[in-house]
C-alpha cells in the first residue's frame, strides 16, 4: 500500500493538472497584448470542425470571474464579415426589445474592407440593472492554408451592481480609446492543425 499510494498521489496531481490545460487551437501567442494590458489564454473551444475559439484575460482574471476578456475566433469557411455583420444587427435589434440599454455601431474600413462593430448591452430586471457590457469586435476575411476564413478579434469590458453607474459615465472617453485601440489592434497569426 505504501508503494502504492505515491502512485495514486501522482496521478491525481497529472488528471488536475490535464483539467485545466488551455488547449492553444489556433497557434497564437500565450499572451496578446490590448490597451497596454497584458491577457493570458485562459479558455478555448473548437466546438465544430469550422470553429474555433480561445478567450484571453489579464492576471488575477479568469472565465469564471472576470471583467474584461479579449477573444480570438475563427469561422473556416464561406462565411463573410458582410454576413456575420448582418447576423450582429439582427440579434442585437431584436435585443432592444428587451434591453433598454443595448445600443450598437458599425464601422467599415473600405480600403481593406474590414468590419468593426461595437455595442453596449445590460442585464437584469425591469427596476434593476446588474450588469452592464461593452464588446467591440473588428473583422477581417483570411485565408488559412487556402482555405477561406473569417478572423474576428473580440474584447468585452464588464462591470456590476455599485459600479454600473460610474462605468456608464466614463464610458463615452473610454470607447473612443477602446475604438482606436481595437482597429490598430495587430491581428494574431493563425495556424491550424490538419488534423483540426
Amino acid at each position: 500500500m505504501r508503494k502504492i499510494l505515491p502512485i495514486l498521489i501522482f496521478l491525481v496531481l497529472c488528471v488536475s493538472a490535464n483539467v485545466h490545460a488551455v488547449e492553444n487551437y489556433l497557434h497564437t501567442n500565450e499572451t496578446l497584448k490590448f490597451e497596454d494590458t497584458e491577457f493570458v489564454l485562459g479558455w478555448s473551444s473548437h466546438p465544430t470542425p469550422i470553429q474555433y475559439l480561445q478567450e484571453y484575460f489579464p492576471a488575477g482574471q479568469s472565465p469564471e470571474n472576470f471583467k474584461d476578456m479579449l477573444s480570438v475566433w475563427v469561422f473556416v469557411g464561406d462565411l463573410t464579415a458582410q454576413q456575420y455583420i448582418e447576423h450582429l444587427t439582427a440579434r442585437y435589434e431584436e435585443r432592444k426589445k428587451r434591453d433598454m440599454v443595448c445600443n450598437y455601431q458599425t464601422y467599415k474600413k473600405e480600403a481593406n474592407k474590414e468590419f468593426m462593430f461595437d455595442c453596449l448591452l445590460s442585464e437584469g430586471t425591469d427596476e434593476e440593472v446588474a450588469l452592464v457590457e461593452f464588446n467591440i469586435y473588428r473583422f477581417k476575411e483570411i485565408k488559412i492554408d487556402g482555405k477561406k476564413a473569417l478572423l474576428i478579434c473580440f474584447y468585452t469590458t464588464q462591470t456590476k451592481d455599485d459600479d454600473i453607474m460610474p462605468f456608464l459615465s466614463n464610458l463615452k472617453d473610454r470607447r473612443a480609446k477602446m475604438i482606436m485601440a481595437m482597429a490598430h489592434f495587430e491581428y494574431p497569426e493563425i495556424k491550424l492543425d490538419p488534423a483540426k
